[in-house]
């Protein structure tokens, strides 16, 4: 293979790289958290606001993100504060008082299945950021 250098070190070298290699990408990753939490969180505001019931739009209007927490804490949540319970109800569906149930109508679920990839995406990017 044209190009490529084979090269032999021992186990505790390789060992002492890979540790050194780690100690700059640990820091760069979660220094890029909250970046990639808040960039996810938006992507899945966006999904659950184009699939939510629109009945009047009061619900889908209220659909927020918060992200919070510092270092490797950092935590984002999508929901509403207007309607809290709503979401979990509308989601997965409920009894009606008499008797029955309500279907469930899932607009986090790809919510977030449309966040997953973006929250990757950012932190490769400030993974690379940091190693360039």
């Amino acid at each position: 293979m044209a190009g490529l250098h084979e090269i032999s070190v021992d186990c505790d070298r390789f060992h002492y790289g890979f540790d050194a290699l780690l100690m700059d990408i640990g820091p760069a990753l979660i220094d890029s958290l909250p970046t990639a939490a808040r960039k996810a969180c938006q992507t899945a505001r966006s999904t659950a606001k184009g699939a939510a019931p629109k009945k009047t739009g009061r619900y889908a209007g209220s659909l927020t993100y918060t992200v919070r927490g510092k270092g490797a804490g950092v935590m984002g949540e999508v929901g509403s504060k207007k309607l809290p319970g709503l979401v979990h109800l509308l989601e997965k569906g409920h009894a009606k008082v008499g008797g029955g149930s309500v279907p469930g109508f899932p607009h986090m679920a790809p919510g977030f299945d449309d966040a997953v990839p973006v929250f990757e995406a950012a932190l490769l990017e400030g993974l690379d950021n940091a190693l360039s």
